[in-house]
């Protein structure tokens, strides 16, 4: 009877010692973001071999991943296993986090010594090969910061819309104030409602140039951080197919690494192309609404204007929606004034006056109290353009000063003795986008411009 107990006891020690010892099986890695590793028992241990598998995230980043395992094995054939953490389909692993298969399931599988592989002192084993692919890899840290980015841009959508109609508000309340003034309140009074309309404008103007401002610091913003995550993606990738192309090597893995690198660079020189797109389209707008801020304006009769001088400038413009061929023109600040009879020029005078200034539709803008003022529009509609890719060209007027100040200072210095001269334009960017030639009324105007040395209005 002791003898029998004994024996038993070594019988049970033996399997508990086979079952502590792991033999590791080698493979190569296919992901640089991932590693993993397999585990077989040491024997075939009551006709069963136990096989662990372990999955280790190498980043700071949270994935969701397919791993699929082919076990080729001797008695029991060719076996597909899944890995999956929990009762999920996909195997979630969290940053720097690792799987283990002995938390989640086990995999036995069965076979006699008369299949089995001997491997030496009495040991068999089922393992024949094993092969395995991670695919379907998803960052969902990505999919976080995306949801908080576009949840700030709503955000953002949503505070720029309570500051428009704000903006709207006060637009209307100072339309409702203007409108109350009559035309027989004396000059003065009537100036200084203008004025405060006026000032509501430049605040409106002002607002809206600071969130434009704001949205093109944010698409900075938005743009460094889609360059440097591209660049550690593009990264990661590189490495990995690399290391593949190293340990496995031949022709197939190669082809795989060039596949990966053609995607990785077409990936890159796409979203290149989207923020290029997006660049084109602020400044563009940007150019419109910079001449959209400043409207057409009739010459107002003298009945309905007291003021003895007031001040207005011309632009034109094209294309403003091509990178490359869109064209502007700018006059100087002109003074229409009131001639001795208390009249000033009409509208349609000096509109005549300047239909030949530019190859396009000429627009007259103002008035404006001072000159002053009127050159400061002038000048922020100029830098706001050449920040914005459009160099104008410059462009004069005389215009139709009042008859006591004819020989005044600002006269003088912007009257030519032959009339109204167009200057020398900037340097534009006359390039076609679309392999068309430049537009022919516009080399023709240029032509003129060099053979005549301007053009003279009477």
């Amino acid at each position: 009877m002791r003898k029998k107990i004994f024996v038993l006891f070594y019988l049970l020690l033996g399997t508990i010692t086979v079952f502590g010892q792991r033999t590791s099986i080698p493979v190569a890695q296919a992901d640089s973001r991932f590693t993993f590793s397999a585990q077989h028992s040491n024997s075939l241990v009551g006709g069963s071999e136990y096989y662990y598998f372990y999955v280790q995230n190498n980043s700071n980043r949270e994935y969701e991943l397919d791993v699929q395992i082919t076990l080729e094995l001797a008695c029991a054939g060719t076996k597909t296993i899944s890995l999956r953490s929990g009762i999920s389909n996909v195997l979630h692993l969290l940053p720097g986090a690792s799987y283990n298969s002995e938390n989640q399931a086990q995999f036995i599988y069965s076979g006699k010594k008369e299949c089995a592989i001997p491997v030496g002192n009495n040991n068999y084993t089922l393992y024949k090969s094993i092969s395995y692919s991670i695919s379907n890899v998803v960052d969902k840290s990505k999919e976080k910061e995306d949801a908080i980015a576009k949840k700030k841009a709503e955000e953002d959508r949503k505070r720029a819309e309570q500051i428009r109609k704000q903006q709207e508000d006060q637009q209307r309340l100072a339309e409702q104030q203007k409108q109350q003034t009559t035309v027989n309140q004396q000059p003065q009074q009537q100036s200084n409602a203008q004025y405060q309309t006026e000032q509501n404008r430049l605040t409106q103007q002002q607002a809206e140039k600071q969130r434009i401002v704001d949205q093109q610091a944010q698409y900075a913003q938005n743009l460094e951080a889609q360059r440097k995550y591209q660049a550690e993606r593009t990264e990661i990738i590189t490495k990995g197919v690399t290391d593949l192309g190293n340990l496995v090597g031949g022709w197939i893995q190669q082809n795989q690494a060039d596949k990966a690198r053609k995607e990785a660079l077409q990936e890159q020189r796409a979203e290149e192309e989207r923020q290029r797109e997006y660049a084109l389209y602020i400044k563009t707008s940007n150019r419109k609404n910079a001449f959209a801020e400043l409207p057409a304006k009739d010459i107002p009769l003298s009945s309905q204007e007291k003021a003895i001088s007031i001040y207005f400038f011309v632009y034109a413009y094209t294309n403003l929606d091509n990178e490359y061929g869109a064209t502007a023109y700018i006059s100087n600040v002109f003074e229409i004034g009131k001639y001795n009879d208390g009249t000033r020029a009409y509208t349609a005078t000096v509109k005549n006056d300047i239909a030949n200034l530019t190859p396009y539709t000429e627009i007259l803008h103002g008035y404006y109290y001072t000159i002053q003022e009127a050159e400061q529009k002038r000048q922020e509609l100029i830098s706001t353009l050449q920040s914005n890719g459009l160099t104008p060209n410059n462009i004069f007027y005389k215009g139709k000063p009042a008859t006591a100040k004819t020989n005044s200072t600002i006269t003088e210095k912007q009257e030519s003795n032959y009339g109204n001269i167009i200057g020398a334009p900037a340097k534009v960017d006359m390039r076609p986008t679309n392999g068309t030639a430049p537009n022919s009324q516009v080399d023709k105007f240029k032509e003129n411009q060099s053979k005549n040395y301007g053009t003279i209005i009477k």
